[in-house]
């Protein structure tokens, strides 16, 4: 996929959870945005923070544009993002991409376990 194309149109929005526990029934409880690429591709951000959702179902997003704050809603016990990209294939079945990520200290390809990581300052 040539750089700068993670375009999309947001296709789903949960911003209206306060709850979050160690337990996988809270999973129910997230909140989270979805925007579909225009390659087809998901990205998916989830436990979200109640009310900051920043984009509407339907919008058409850029990248770098502030979707929602990382919060600690549904299954979670910490503040934090979980964020995904994946495709689904002929049977429906779906598959879960590898992300790169710019941050301040270069570019990440794989992301290590327990790390943190700063934005880029741009």
């Amino acid at each position: 996929m040539p750089v700068g194309t993670r375009r999309g149109v947001v296709v789903l929005v949960e911003d209206s959870h306060d709850a979050g526990c160690g337990r996988e029934e809270c999973g129910q409880y997230a909140n989270f945005v979805a925007v579909l690429h225009l390659d087809g591709t998901t990205g998916e951000y989830f436990h979200l923070e109640r009310g900051s959702a920043q984009v509407r179902v339907g919008e058409l997003v850029r990248r770098g544009q502030w979707l929602a704050r990382s919060g600690n809603t549904g299954f979670s016990t910490a503040p934090h993002l979980h964020f995904g990209v994946y495709r689904t294939d002929r049977e429906r079945r779906t598959e879960s991409l590898a992300a790169r990520f710019e941050t301040r200290a270069g570019t990440v390809n794989q992301p290590r376990s327990g790390a943190q990581y700063l934005n880029r300052a741009d």
